[in-house]
């Protein structure tokens, strides 16, 4: 028994604390499909952009089961939630590649 996260990548939080209550400052969740190269640089910009990083506190949205199942059933039983991760997590989870910003990846100011 237990839970078991996939290891695959469907949505990114970051967040921080302001007076004992989290804040988000940036989310996005790709339900369907797993998160995108591009939608990784964007996360990526953010959080560059973002200056006292050490406020700063992440989660990935994938999928999981609640206990260890091999067979066919195993894929109707799995849900979505956010999985706190670390910033070593959270980097290793970002493009290594050197982020280069491109006006189609970078959110637009409304």
């Amino acid at each position: 028994m237990g839970i078991y996260p996939s290891d695959k990548v469907y949505g990114i939080r970051i967040y921080h604390f302001v007076n004992g209550m989290s804040e988000i400052l940036y989310e996005t969740i790709i339900s369907e499909t797993i998160i995108t190269n591009a939608e990784l640089n964007i996360v990526k910009y953010f959080y560059n952009m973002y200056e006292n990083k050490k406020e700063l506190y992440f989660q990935y949205y994938t999928k999981y089961n609640e206990s260890y199942q091999n067979n066919e059933s195993y894929n109707e039983s799995l849900s979505m939630t956010w999985f706190t991760i670390t910033l070593d997590q959270f980097l290793s989870i970002l493009p290594q590649d050197k982020f280069l910003p491109q006006d189609k990846f970078l959110p637009q100011d409304k």
